[in-house]
């Protein structure tokens, strides 16, 4: 499948875009301890170090003996003779310092993390996130102990919970205890995440639930809510990365995606109608990992960010010359404002269109699709969530076959799709760049100028090649819509309504400078402006619309294909959402904002489907000369390329030849 840009891209490629398997630390023959092991991080992190470690121990410490015993039914300490069961609560820091003896290594993981219970009993909730904290500090700095790292929550930021306040709490405690334990003391760090896809109390369990008992709705708290999302197999590589990287007192933050609920409602149960309950006690419209205040002392990483302790000018020093940068004073981590927003996945289209009596399709795809895509399970094509084709497997009750395989997967290779023909006839790969080689019989890659003689050494002879922009799998809404809005190109061939969709962080404010030299070119047509809550143009721009009744702010909008079809002209980044606008015929000025969307941009404009502004730089200068120039002749012109490019109907091509290719074989 072809990789669209970060904010449009599929939502299984999006959570699992960062593996934080680097660096990693050597766990073999240290002895390890995690507090709350029994929890969903708890035995995710134990089959992590069993699978690739070989410490000297490795001690489960919870308070809960029916749970330890059913863990240990899993992981049996006669498998693996470095496991040890500690009954203990991290209330008790004389039991904490009697597990923690000879320890090289500690994770806090034990919390009570529930915002409603913690709201309605304060003092528990204290207990155990506050004073239990302080507990695991003063033991490891008496045991001995070399790394601790807690696990936050981003409900520890600008908290308006008790839960969200004892984390905050938690965390300052921890940061403190680098100072605390001295020059030959403990390296403490913290990390701080959002959800967790499938960890027991989250929502995805509790829709699942619901659904398996027959509900005909599902609770939505706020249409607006947002919320970040990392799976449980990343949040695992974030520790242990970070026990690698941190120095003392860092609290490390994720680079993870964000999605509505709304979104994540209709992606769990597509069709299934939605009830407005209302904000519970505790519950915030938005969550934040890393609040403005802390921005003057937060850099940037690759693929996390790092607030470092209050005085830590050497440390900051340290982490500028290994290529850090700081971020803006005034910049913010919101599941709102981030770029990385997760849309309703292509394989769920995929696998819709796919549902044929008596036909047996699985998915291979990216870590975390199963949690996130449950429909594709209860549609009866099993999504099998791998590493690696090498990962991957059917279930027993298929008796290990099934009639293709559909692979969407980076590290795919033609050895491992070769040995996946003993349990499918048909393989099928969705793929993004002709660089691998594959052993297939369907191949799908959507990029612009894509011709048979790209794959030609790379796949077997036979294979059906699906390329181009044609074979998107692209959201239905547009294509549902798409002969409405041709037709209305042909009964208003003016310009009278101009979008401006620059995305929903508006990188730079750049959206502001479009809407002011379209209203100095085109004083007299009527603009939509999309943004997000935290673009910074919506503030100068919501006070512009007060005098200005042609100006249109539209923020959190959930309607995006019937704004796009009511404009005359769109002016708008590369990318995916560049298609969409080809499906429906609409005219586009396209300005890169990044290198990755050169390539479609210039291959559009080379069709004749949009007009291309290369740089940001220039916008002063180009846009007005491209808006003074255009004419009714070159809109229609525009509109027709367009529609030409891209017509929605990729999934049901994709389907159509993936069928085929199964009655072939019989």
């Amino acid at each position: 499948m072809a990789k669209t840009p970060i904010e449009e891209d599929a939502l299984e490629q999006l959570i699992t875009s960062r593996s934080f398997k680097e660096p990693r630390i050597d766990l073999d023959g240290k002895s390890i301890l995690i507090t709350g092991g029994t929890g969903s991080f708890g035995k995710r992190f134990v089959e992590t170090i069993c699978r690739e470690f070989k410490p000297r121990k490795l001690i489960v410490f919870s308070r809960d003996e029916l749970k330890q015993y059913e863990m240990a039914q899993q992981f049996s300490p006669g498998d693996y003779p470095f496991l040890r069961y500690f009954i203990g609560d991290v209330r008790d820091e004389s039991r904490l310092e009697q597990a923690m003896r000879g320890v090289d290594i500690v994770i806090h993981a034990a919390a009570l993390k529930h915002v409603p219970i913690a709201e309605y009993n304060p003092f528990e909730c204290i207990k155990t996130n506050v004073m239990g904290a302080e507990n695991v500090v003063r033991a490891t700095i008496k045991c001995g102990v070399k790394y601790v790292c807690a696990l936050s929550t981003d409900k520890a930021a600008n908290p308006i919970n008790l839960y969200g306040a004892s984390k905050l709490a938690a965390d300052k405690i921890f940061t403190a205890g680098q100072h605390m334990g001295g020059a030959d003391g403990p390296i403490f760090s913290v990390v701080r995440y959002g959800n967790v896809v499938g960890s027991r109390g989250s929502v995805i369990p509790f829709f699942r639930k619901l659904m398996e008992d027959g509900i005909d709705h599902l609770p939505i708290t706020d249409p607006r809510m947002t919320r970040f999302w990392i799976t449980i197999e990343q949040g695992v590589n974030f520790v242990l990365s970070t026990l690698a990287m941190a120095r003392g007192g860092e609290i490390f933050v994720p680079k993870i995606p964000s999605m509505s609920m709304v979104d994540l409602a209709h992606t769990i149960a597509p069709g299934l109608p939605h009830k407005l309950i209302g904000i519970r006690p505790g519950e915030k419209l938005h969550e934040i990992m890393v609040p403005s205040d802390d921005a003057r002392s937060t850099i940037e990483l690759a693929d996390r960010f790092a607030i470092l302790p209050a005085y830590s000018g050497e440390l900051m020093a340290r982490y500028l010359s290994q290529g850090a940068h700081r971020v803006p004073d005034d910049w913010s981590y919101s599941s709102d404002n981030n770029a990385e927003q997760l849309d309703a996945p292509s394989l769920l289209s995929l696998a819709a269109a796919l549902k044929v009596p008596e036909i047996r399709i699985a998915f291979a795809c990216m870590p975390g699709s199963a949690e996130l895509v449950p429909a594709l399970s209860r549609s009866g094509l099993p999504v099998m969530a791998a590493r690696s084709t090498a990962d991957f497997d059917l279930p027993a009750t298929w008796d290990g076959r099934a009639d293709a395989v559909v692979i969407d997967l980076y590290s795919s290779t033609r050895t491992e799709e070769s040995r996946l023909r003993r349990i499918a006839p048909v393989i099928a790969v969705l793929e993004d760049l002709p660089e691998r080689a594959h052993d297939c019989d369907l191949l799908v890659d959507q990029g612009f100028d894509r011709h048979p003689a790209d794959y030609a050494d790379r796949v077997p002879p036979g294979t059906t090649l699906l390329l181009g922009p044609d074979m998107a799998p692209l959201r239905p809404d547009f294509g549902r819509l798409r002969t409405a809005s041709l037709a209305r190109r042909l009964r208003h061939p003016g310009l009278a309504r101009v979008l401006v969709s620059m995305g929903l962080t508006d990188v730079g404010g750049i959206s502001a400078q479009i809407v002011a030299l379209v209203r100095a070119s085109l004083p007299g047509v009527t603009l939509d402006v999309i943004l997000g809550p935290r673009a910074p143009s919506l503030p100068g721009l919501r006070q512009a619309a007060q005098n200005d009744p042609d100006l249109n702010i539209l923020v959190d909008i959930d309607d995006m294909a019937d704004r796009v079809m009511a404009a005359d002209l769109v002016i708008g980044a590369g990318g995916g959402s560049a298609l969409e606008r080809c499906v429906l015929g609409v005219p586009s000025i396209v300005i890169i904002l990044a290198e990755n969307q050169r390539p479609a941009a210039r291959a559009m404009a080379k069709a004749g489907a949009a007009l291309v502004i290369e740089t940001p730089g220039t916008l002063a200068e180009d846009l007005p000369a491209l808006l003074r120039s255009v004419s009714a002749q070159q809109l229609a012109e525009l509109s027709s390329s367009a529609a030409r490019l891209c017509d929605g109907r990729g999934v049901e091509r994709i389907a159509s030849a993936l069928l085929e290719r199964i009655a072939r074989h019989g």
